[in-house]
């Protein structure tokens, strides 16, 4: 039931049945105090017909007229002034009630507006009720009698038809004329009069019953239409979702009946097929014929339309077709069963769907910020010349790019500027291949050349025009920036005959030309998958090596120059495998920071090297290597750092981590961050292999360093080359002036010795002060000074 509905009425109860005037009462007052809508439509009810008081105030006022006329008695003279005063005041209100605006009327207002009515019209009726009386209980004329009986019986059977809205109302009329008229006939003489005076009381109590029923189905109508009216209002806010819901669809939609004639269709529907409503009974067959008037649908097109429309309406199965529309347009029009052998036709104007999957497509298969092939795209394309390859004894060539120092220009020059270079870079690369081949990028800065029935000098040609090509300026906004690149080149069938496989050999020759520097080109070999084989065995056997006691730290002391004393050692990490022998860190160390075990590395080499430094003398430190790569994650480095100190008690000024320039490129921003967190804990850092990378001067004022490493290859020969010298001088001045201490590295002769203290080095490394040691060594060489 809706939420508004009123209440229907209660069941019949016993009081209907045998008490029906009390019934009627009830539901007057339920009616009253439940339901002022209901109520204020019955007592509107009681005003609907106003016209009727002209003949019912003309029948009340000829009534005493007549009697006064039979009997010429001025008491009904009298009567009748009173019904004039009383039919003019019932006309007053009538009139008051029709012209005013009753939709905000209270209940207590349309209670008033019922007083009115009913003190009005008992009024008349009292004034007829005692006339009644008057000339039964005054007159002996029969004509009186019975013109003041007929027209009080006609009167009271009139109200209860008339205002069977108020039940106690009409039982009070009832008893205003049957009272008079049965106290007048019983009070006669005559038997006669006496019997019809006592049988009109069985006609009030018939009558009352009489209103209770018409109450009861006025009443019951009166609800009916409250309820038809909130059902229209649901009805016509639903009709107009629904209609919001159609004419919204991005697609047409119409139905037709069993005889195709357009039944309903949306705004949309309206458009697509060039029709309006309101030009009259349409049809599927004229809905073709408009669409072709319109030059929307070729002739055929249109007739196809019909007889699809005319075949789901035959064998009530769904059909879809898609025209190609003469405006360019396409529409998918469907056909489906409904109801009643009617069909429902939706059209979609596809247009935007074909257009945006073309887009989707193109996003799926090609690269958004270089427009080249993806990896899916390219994957895809090598291994079709896979198979076309293999069916027709065929060749070529796939080359694997990578750029050198791409991350340093994202770092340095911002994100931008690097999506700008690879941008260039997918152009120059593009052209350079042009209709040779195709260019795809993998991700990154990383690109792949498909060649087409290439040998393998004209790919290793190619690849040294790409080379070519990219060393040359990029200028970017107001940028010069300058790259160069490493390729691997791999060849089908000889190489590989799957995709895969040869993105793979060309992936293992790039990896082997990025170890050989920059702009190396280098092709797929035997050699190199057992060098990759062989990398990828130590990096199994690394990884089973951290977790046993197969890595070892040893130090290389450090002395000063001045007085010869050791004061610090150098922590360098052995590897002893246990079938291969020592394993070098220039081999581990660059497989740990590829595979994600260099932290595993540091950790290790920072926790064994405070442990040790911590029984060492209080004025000895300890240096330790950290890669560039645990800079990429501070976190991380600054809990190892911090556990390691906690653990071994070691004060963090005897701690020296030295790094190297490649540190400082990556991440210039988060190193320095990571930098100053670290010195502020007390710890110290030395630049390890000054002179030998691409870092400024400047670097020295801008990072907290406190020690610089001259590189051994700048130390060697200082007496024969006056370059180096040159060099390593410069160097030393500088760092005294900054107050920072220099350390030599390769030192091995005393002459090396006194040459590098004379230009100022504060202190030296090398074999003249000693070799590696592991920590028990020095313990027992601390001891015997001691015994000394």
């Amino acid at each position: 039931m809706p939420e508004n509905t009123p209440p229907h009425p209660r069941a019949t109860t016993v009081d209907d049945r045998f008490f029906p005037g009390l019934a009627a009462w009830r539901r007057e007052s339920e009616a009253s105090a439940h339901d002022p809508d209901a109520y204020k439509t019955l007592v509107a009810s009681l005003y609907s017909s106003p016209a009727s008081l002209i003949p019912g105030a003309f029948a009340c006022l000829l009534t005493p007229i007549l009697c006064w006329s039979a009997t010429k008695d001025d008491v009904f003279l009298g009567l009748t002034a009173m019904i004039v005063i009383a039919i003019v005041l019932r006309i007053a209100t009538v009139t008051h009630f029709c012209i005013a605006n009753h939709e905000n009327d209270t209940r207590a207002e349309t209670r008033r507006w019922a007083r009115r009515f009913i003190l009005g019209a008992t009024s008349v009726s009292t004034i007829l009720g005692a006339n009644c009386y008057y000339a039964l209980t005054h007159s002996t004329c029969v004509s009186a009698h019975i013109t003041a009986i007929s027209v009080n019986i006609a009167f009271a059977s009139g109200f209860v038809a008339r205002n069977a809205a108020l039940p106690k109302f009409v039982v009070l009329q009832l008893l205003v004329f049957c009272l008079p008229l049965a106290t007048g006939l019983i009070s006669s003489n005559d038997p006669y009069y006496r019997a019809i005076g006592f049988f009109s009381l069985f006609y009030v109590v018939n009558n009352i019953a009489i209103v209770a029923s018409v109450h009861r189905n006025l009443l019951d109508m009166v609800m009916a239409m409250k309820k038809s009216r909130v059902y229209a209002v649901e009805l016509a806010s639903r009709n107009t979702v629904l209609d919001a819901a159609l004419n919204h669809m991005s697609h047409g939609l119409a139905m037709f009946d069993n005889n195709l004639n357009l039944a309903v269709a949306n705004k949309r529907h309206e458009k697509l097929f060039c029709t309006l409503s309101g030009q009259g009974p349409a049809t599927l067959e004229t809905t073709a014929r408009q669409v072709v008037d319109c030059e929307i649908l070729t002739p055929a097109n249109a007739l196809e339309l019909t007889r699809t429309g005319q075949e789901v309406a035959m064998t009530g199965l769904s059909q879809t077709r898609q025209f190609k529309t003469l405006l360019g347009d396409d529409y998918v029009v469907t056909f489906s069963p409904a109801a009643e052998n009617s069909i429902v036709m939706l059209t979609e104007d596809a247009t935007l769907r074909i257009s945006s999957q073309a887009k989707i497509e193109r996003l799926a298969r090609f690269d958004t910020l270089t427009g080249l092939a993806n990896r899916y795209e390219i994957t895809k394309r090598i291994d079709k010349e896979c198979k076309k390859t293999t069916a027709q004894a065929g060749r070529f060539a796939v080359l694997f790019l990578d750029l050198d120092g791409f991350k340093a220009v994202n770092d340095t020059l911002g994100h931008e500027v690097g999506d700008a270079l690879l941008a260039q870079v997918a152009q120059r690369l593009s052209i350079m291949v042009a209709d040779k081949g195709v260019t795809g990028r993998l991700g990154g800065d990383e690109f792949v050349i498909l060649l087409h029935d290439a040998s393998l000098e004209e790919a290793r040609a190619m690849a040294s025009a790409l080379l070519g090509a990219l060393v040359q300026p990029f200028a970017i906004a107001a940028c010069v920036v300058r790259t160069s690149a490493s390729i691997g080149i791999a060849l089908a069938p000889n190489d590989a005959e799957f995709a895969d496989h040869l993105l793979r050999c060309a992936d293992m020759a790039l990896y082997s030309a990025k170890a050989g520097g920059r702009g190396v080109i280098v092709a797929y070999n035997n050699d190199i998958a057992a060098l990759i084989t062989e990398r990828q065995t130590l990096e199994t056997d690394l990884r089973a090596a951290i977790d046993s006691d197969e890595l070892t730290m040893a130090y290389q002391p450090i002395a000063s120059l001045k007085t010869g004393e050791i004061c610090g050692y150098e922590a360098l990490m052995r590897w002893t495998h246990p079938t291969r022998g020592s394993i070098g860190p220039d081999i581990f160390i660059p497989i740990a920071e590829k595979s994600g075990l260099i932290e595993a590395l540091g950790l290790f080499a920072i926790k064994k090297s405070c442990a040790d430094a911590a029984v060492w003398p209080d004025n000895v430190t300890v240096s330790i290597n950290v890669s560039p790569i645990q800079f990429h994650n501070p976190d991380i480095l600054l809990s190892h750092i911090n556990a390691a100190l906690a653990e071994s008690g070691l004060p963090p000024h005897r701690m020296i981590l030295e790094i190297t320039e490649s540190a400082l490129i990556d991440d210039a921003k988060t190193t320095l961050e990571t930098m100053r967190i670290i010195a502020a804990l007390g710890v110290r850092f030395a630049l390890d292999d000054f002179g030998t990378g691409y870092s400024s001067l400047s670097t020295l004022s801008e990072f907290p360093f406190s020690v610089i490493k001259i590189d051994k290859s700048l130390s060697e020969r200082l007496g024969l080359d006056q370059t180096r010298f040159t060099i390593v001088e410069t160097i030393c001045q500088l760092s005294l002036k900054l107050n920072l201490d220099v350390v030599v590295e390769g030192v091995e002769t005393a002459e090396q010795r006194a040459i590098i203290h004379m230009m100022g080095a504060t202190r030296g490394q090398g074999w003249l002060f000693g070799r590696p040691m592991p920590a028990s060594a020095i313990i027992g060489d601390e001891q015997s000074k001691r015994q000394a």
